[in-house]
Formats: structure tokens, C-alpha cells, sequence
């Protein structure tokens, strides 16, 4: 989900009529953690949202003590509010009913995500809902969204790069544990801390990967989405793990992926894929970390590594060698350091 700043005056908050929403409909007690199967939940009774998220309950809020700020982002399966909550500030998914599938899967992952105490997801507070519409409560991740921060004009230290990335393999690691699947990785779905921690968000498209396996539809994002799922094979854990490949070259070039590439978009693009190296990486990366990101390209998935392995291999890096004079020039360091080399296969090609 993209996030953006709006005047908080634009909000149309006439249509989240708290006073009709049926709280007690809204039992989100946690789910069984011995199962890997998000259809099954427990459905005893939560606590009062009276008391503390902090101590790890999932509570059924109260929509009279939520005030609705301003629109912080908006996507296919919703819209996002900062807003307030008990004196402090939290995020708002507010769905409507011809997404209610997507919201109680999403509510299910995000259950069995607080009960297992998972590392570098946005954390789940709670929720509430009412014909027609859906609510999640979310943590507040201050630091927006990692696209806008890769594609700003200010200097983005390697340690803070190195620390993102460590950040998203630990929270894949963390999701593949319980056996569930992103399934569209990108910078868009990645929130910042205040201080540049990462977590992951939108679960809309994740799946169990008992789940994934009985799917042939290509769910994610074109420009990060593995060749095969593009092909219509079932996602995997290895298929995130080509998405985190292509979301590392994003951070270390500060580019777009496939900006160059025209169209049929789609085909080019899957062509590009299935050469291995989908995107030039630039003579400056640290070659530990082009390593990295050219196995999470592989084609055949089971060369690509593990998200333990890549949270590993990042740890090691060490800062590279460019040289600073270069690097205070900030997102145009990476612009003009890079120069896309002539590839063997055309991008004007009909083939």
C-alpha cells in the first residue's frame, strides 16, 4: 500500500458511523499457535478495549475512543488513517464489505502474527466493524513507507540500508517459521520507524503455504514477483525470496525496477527474469551484497537462499568502499553511478 500525506480536512469520516458498529461482533481472541492453518481461530471472548495492548491481548476497540486524523494511505484493499486512540497514536485500515474476505484474512494472519510475538511486522492493536465498513487498529510506524525514503533526495547511510535489509529478511525468517507467505513484497509494504527500523505490512495476499499451494493466479507485483509465480506456478517461501532480491537492488540504486523496459510490459519483464539478472547492478555494490541479490534472482528456486541465510549474509557486510564525496550526492549518487550496461536480449524485441 502506498502511503501519503493528504489535508487532514478532506477526510470523510461520515462514513465510519461508530455509533452503529456492532463491537461485539468483533471477538479477536488469539488464534491456536500450533497450527499453521489461518482457518482455524479461537473464538472466545477478547478483553474490554479498556486494557493495555501491551500486554499482548488483541482487543475489540471501542469506535467512540478512536478520532480519525488524517489519510495516510490508500490501496486496492482499502484505505489508511493516522489516528487516536487511547492518547496515543496508532493506524487505521478501514475496509469496505466488498473486501470482507481480504479483512478477515488479514485480521487472521495478524492474530497469529501478536500471538506469536513475531519480529519486524506492524503490530496488530485490534479492530472493529460495522456494515459496510472494516476496521484494523494498527501500531503507527512514523517513519512512512521504504519507497519514499529510498526515492527521496537525502543521503541514506549504508548502515541504515544494511539495517532495513536486515530488518526484512528477519521478518520473512519470522513468517516463514509459521509457514506463511507474504506473497508481494515491495518497498510500498515496508514501514519505518522513527528511527529506520523496518516492518512489514498488508498481508492482504499472504497465504499459508499449505494455502499458496493449491493457487495458480499470479499474486504480488509485477516488477518484484518471482518468474515462475509470473508463470502461473504456486508461490513459495523461495518465490519472497526473489522479491527481496529485486526490493535490495531498489535500496542500494535508489531506482525504479524496469523503468527502461517499454511494451508488452509483462513479457519483457518476465524475459529480463528468466536471465538470471533482471536489473543492471551497479560496479560500486559491495560484492557480498550483489552476491546476494544475484541468488535471490536464480531462476530455479532451489538456488535461491533462505530468508535465515540472506539475514546472515547481511550481517557480515561490511560498509563498502565508495567513495564520500560521491555518496553525500544522495539518491543522485546512485543515479549517475549506475549505467545500464547493453543487454543480449533486446528490450525492443518482439520475441
Amino acid at each position: 500500500m502506498k502511503t501519503r500525506s493528504i489535508d487532514s480536512s478532506s477526510i470523510d469520516s461520515s462514513s465510519i458511523d461508530s455509533s452503529s458498529i456492532d463491537s461485539s461482533s468483533t471477538d479477536l481472541s488469539s488464534t491456536d499457535s500450533s497450527s499453521t492453518d489461518l482457518s482455524s481461530s479461537d473464538s472466545s471472548s477478547s478483553d474490554s478495549s479498556s486494557s493495555d495492548s501491551s500486554s499482548g491481548d488483541i482487543l475489540t476497540i471501542d469506535p467512540e475512543e478512536v478520532s480519525f486524523e488524517e489519510e495516510v494511505g490508500d490501496g486496492s484493499y482499502g484505505t489508511v488513517y493516522q489516528a487516536r486512540w487511547n492518547g496515543k497514536d496508532c493506524a487505521v485500515k478501514v475496509m469496505d464489505e466488498k473486501n470482507i474476505f481480504d479483512f478477515e484474512d488479514e485480521l487472521t494472519i495478524l492474530k497469529k502474527f501478536k500471538k506469536s510475538q513475531i519480529a519486524n511486522v506492524v503490530e496488530l492493536i485490534g479492530s472493529f466493524k460495522s456494515h459496510p465498513i472494516y476496521c484494523i487498529m494498527l501500531e503507527y510506524m512514523p517513519g512512512g513507507d521504504l519507497y519514499d525514503l529510498i526515492h527521496e533526495k537525502k543521503i541514506l547511510p549504508w548502515k541504515a540500508r544494511y539495517t532495513i535489509m536486515s530488518d526484512i529478511c528477519n521478518g520473512i525468517a519470522s513468517m516463514h517459521k509459521l509457514n506463511i507467505l507474504h506473497r508481494d513484497i515491495k518497498s510500498e509494504n515496508i514501514l519505518l520507524t522513527a528511527d529506520l527500523h523496518a516492518k512489514l505490512c498488508d498481508f492482504n495476499s499472504s497465504a499459508t503455504c499449505r494455502q499458496a499451494r493449491r493457487e495458480s493466479i499470479p499474486i504480488g507485483t509485477l516488477e518484484t514477483m518471482a518468474p515462475e509465480v509470473q508463470r502461473r506456478k504456486p508461490s513459495s517461501k523461495k518465490s519472497d525470496m526473489y522479491s527481496v532480491g529485486m526490493t535490495f537492488w531498489e535500496i542500494v540504486t535508489r531506482r525504479d525496477m524496469f523503468d527502461a523496459v517499454g511494451t508488452p510490459r509483462k513479457r519483457k519483464i518476465l524475459r529480463l527474469k528468466e536471465t538470471g539478472e533482471p536489473e543492471v547492478i551497479p560496479e560500486w555494490c559491495p560484492k557480498s551484497m550483489a552476491a546476494l541479490i544475484r541468488k535471490c534472482w536464480k531462476v530455479s528456486p532451489a538456488e535461491r537462499p533462505t530468508a535465515k541465510e540472506a539475514l546472515v549474509q547481511v550481517k557480515k557486510l561490511e560498509a563498502p568502499g565508495i567513495d564520500q564525496a560521491l555518496l553525500a550526492l544522495g539518491i543522485f549518487a546512485a543515479q549517475e553511478a549506475i549505467k545500464e550496461k547493453p543487454r543480449a536480449l533486446s528490450l525492443d524485441s518482439g520475441r
